[in-house]
């Protein structure tokens, strides 16, 4: 029996309990789930947090809940942070949204397509979109196919569309756009960055947490910086070209009648602060910018040099990342 480790992340989700419900009721059986969860929400209610937590302990003894306040940390990155801090070494970790349902046997499979990918790739980690489940009329409605997509890189250097009315912050991040995988069972496509909504490795990968995620870091910079280091850790990032076991209920699929969930990634952006913290991870990690263009075939030099243009101190940021 193995065990493995399931890192959530909430923004005050009310979808949070039904995920974890889920989680363990379609798990196989065959291994130990542990659950660590960090909990947010733009109004600190302690009366609410504490029910919150004692009520998924209730469901999982074998839980840990931590509460931290968005107010002072804005961003998905540093509850992931806060969440991979209550792994306590167990066999695989698991990194999901707490919007997040689950095939039967999703344990199984995980572990199963982890090590079918080490095997050709040596060392890996499991990532990718996952398909989405999301509510109608009658009830929820799941995309039974489950079928994951990867991110690429495209010819533009604006980080995200979400990003469009400010781009002179944000274009030192490359843009990137998802596409489904090929259907071809058993096989493998490397991915260019992971997706925060599944993550899955085995302990070279948990017991390395602290060096992945830097406090404060908000999407999509976040995803990104975490796949840069991983690079660096020597990961490959890869994707099985088959149905994945986890499902994601995004945004866009969210309507009155399944109720709401927060979505602070947006609201709660940095813009000067995340920009100061994008250049200087630049500057601080050169060499590992170096190793991800090649891995990923993508010019972050050429986008931060551009991106910086026009800053007051423009020359000094140009020199001290290309010295």
């Amino acid at each position: 029996m193995s065990s493995i480790y399931v890192s959530i992340c909430s923004l005050s989700d009310s979808e949070l309990i039904k995920s974890i419900k889920n989680c363990l009721s379609q798990s196989s059986g065959e291994n130990e789930i542990f659950l660590g969860i960090a909990h947010s929400s733009k109004i600190l209610n302690k009366e609410d947090i504490l029910n919150i937590g004692k009520e998924i302990q209730q469901i999982v003894p074998k839980s840990n809940f931590k509460y931290y306040s968005s107010t002072n940390h804005m961003g998905t990155g540093v509850g992931r942070r806060k969440a991979y801090e209550m792994y306590s070494g167990e066999d695989y970790m698991l990194q999901v949204d707490c919007h997040s349902l689950y095939k039967k046997d999703w344990d199984v499979t995980l572990i199963d397509q982890l090590t079918r990918g080490q095997r050709i790739f040596g060392k890996s980690v499991i990532t990718g979109y996952p398909d989405s489940y999301f509510y109608t009329e009658n009830g929820i409605s799941l995309r039974y196919s489950w079928f994951p997509a990867v991110s690429y890189f495209i010819d533009t250097n604006i980080s995200s569309t979400q990003y469009q009315d400010d781009p002179s912050i944000y274009n030192i991040i490359p843009n990137f756009n998802d596409r489904v995988v090929d259907d071809s069972p058993g096989n493998f496509e490397l991915n260019k960055k992971i997706s925060g909504g599944l993550l899955f490795g085995d302990q070279r990968f948990a017991e390395n947490y602290d060096s992945l995620i830097q406090y404060d870091y908000t999407l999509p910079e976040e995803e990104l910086f975490m796949s840069i280091e991983l690079i660096h850790q020597g990961f490959k990032l890869v994707t099985p070209l088959e149905p994945m076991p986890v499902a994601h209920l995004y945004y866009e699929d969210i309507n009155s009648i399944g109720g709401q969930r927060e979505i602070l990634s947006t609201e709660f952006l940095y813009r000067d602060e995340a920009k100061e913290e994008i250049i200087k991870y630049y500057i601080s990690n050169k060499h590992k910018i170096r190793q991800f263009q090649e891995y990923a075939d993508v010019n972050m030099e050429d986008l931060f040099i551009d991106g910086v243009r026009g800053l007051s101190n423009e020359v000094e940021l140009i020199n001290n990342f290309l010295n």
